[in-house]
């Protein structure tokens, strides 16, 4: 079935197979995150204040228990590409607590997660790293040591050379446009960037010649090799504006307001929080999101070399934001989850995706089998290797489970 939606281009809902053991798939959410390898997608966290539904999905809920139950979702789920299926992950070591809004970043075989908030939202915030490795499924948390970044949710981060950079986010009531680094080998933060040299105590009206964004949250970040690049997002009451790039440069430290380049026909992307981002290569893809007047379903792709927007043709299967959104290697964005109405009483726990380019060979060859053989699974290793599939593809069928 899969394979029939795979025009390039052209956004498709997944039909998913929910986990063997508890017949379940991740419930309806918000403020999740989610990133994605070569063979699987993998979600954090979120949020949904819908009792009725948490009652659905927890077997064990009583209803005692109402008052006191947490509207936050301390689980990670796989999602396996070959096979199609759900997979809630047994974790060890300490788990991040703060489940919403957090940011998320997938460098080789290891999760960072970094901020967010727990609930009441802004009551608890974070300003740790937490790693989780996709092999030994084991959680670490490095603590703050000497400095440490001002705790917030709806950061952003990058990975560039052993560093994790972190830009903005709120506290709950003050929205903060600093810059930090964390270096994983020495577990140091450093301040890049101290935004009250800037902006009023406040953070309402900048300094003189400021060229630096104005604090936010909710927004997204790019790197390349020299710079940061953040994307939109705004306050409670506020959507910020996408024509202008924040550029941060990483060796000298300071900031430039870039006007990036519109697309001929349809202009500039229309200000916006909360949106889906993903960086493939030098190219970001910007999804859904909202500001003061609508909810958006449309996709964008910015150029990180001359930051032209151009606007896609695809769309997503009706408006959302607060969703969560990852790229595969190949070019494939998954979109997951997310808020369906202004008033933010219905979520999604939809799956969708776009190829946003056109895949390599080895990934239509394996797509087109497993379009021909849905139940390849039951067969064994040694039939596998008869039909001449190698033997990384076969690895992605989670044989231990099987």
């Amino acid at each position: 079935m899969n394979f029939s939606r795979n025009t390039i281009g052209k956004v498709y809902e997944l039909r998913t197979l929910p986990e063997k053991e508890s017949g379940k798939k991740p419930c309806a959410r918000s403020g999740h995150r989610c990133v994605a390898d070569k063979t699987r997608l993998y979600v954090f966290g979120g949020y949904n204040p819908n009792i009725e539904t948490l009652k659905r999905y927890y077997d064990d809920f009583n209803a005692e228990d109402i008052e006191t139950i947490i509207p936050l979702f301390d689980e990670l789920w796989e999602f396996n590409f070959a096979t199609s299926r759900w997979k809630k992950m047994s974790t060890s070591g300490p788990m991040p607590t703060e489940l919403a809004s957090m940011a998320m970043i997938l460098v080789g075989s290891t999760i960072i997660v970094y901020g967010g908030t727990g609930y009441p939202f802004g009551i608890t915030s974070s300003n740790k790293i937490y790693t989780l490795s996709t092999k030994s499924l084991e959680w670490r948390c490095h603590e703050p040591e000497e400095y440490s970044p001002v705790p917030t949710y709806g950061c952003a981060i990058s990975v560039n050379e052993g560093n994790v950079y972190t830009y903005g986010g709120t506290t709950g009531w003050s929205y903060i446009s600093n810059v930090d680094r964390y270096n994983m080998q020495s577990r140091e933060w450093t301040s890049m960037y101290d935004s009250s040299t800037d902006w009023s105590h406040h953070f309402a009206d900048p300094h003189d010649h400021v060229t630096s964004p104005r604090p936010r949250y909710r927004h997204e970040m790019l790197s390349d090799q020299n710079n940061l690049y953040v994307l939109g997002g705004g306050t409670s009451g506020e959507a910020y504006e996408l024509d202008i790039i924040y550029i941060f440069n990483l060796q000298t430290k300071t900031w430039k307001k870039h006007q990036s380049k519109n697309d001929e026909v349809h202009g500039y992307p229309a200000n916006r929080r909360c949106f889906g981002c993903c960086q493939l290569k030098d190219y970001a893809y910007i999804s859904g999101g909202l500001n003061e007047r609508k909810m958006h379903d449309d996709i964008w792709r910015l150029s990180l070399q001359d930051c032209q927007w151009t606007k896609c043709s695809a769309k997503l299967l009706f408006p959302l934001y607060f969703h969560a959104s990852a790229v595969t290697p190949a070019g494939c964005m998954y979109i997951h989850g997310g808020v369906k109405t202004l008033i933010g009483d219905k979520r999604s726990l939809k799956l969708s995706r776009i190829w946003l380019v056109v895949p390599n060979l080895l990934e239509l060859c394996w797509s087109k089998v497993l379009h021909l053989i849905p139940k390849i699974q039951r067969m064994s290793v040694p039939q596998l290797w008869q039909l001449g599939i190698p033997q990384e593809l076969i690895e992605r069928l989670d044989y231990e489970d099987h």
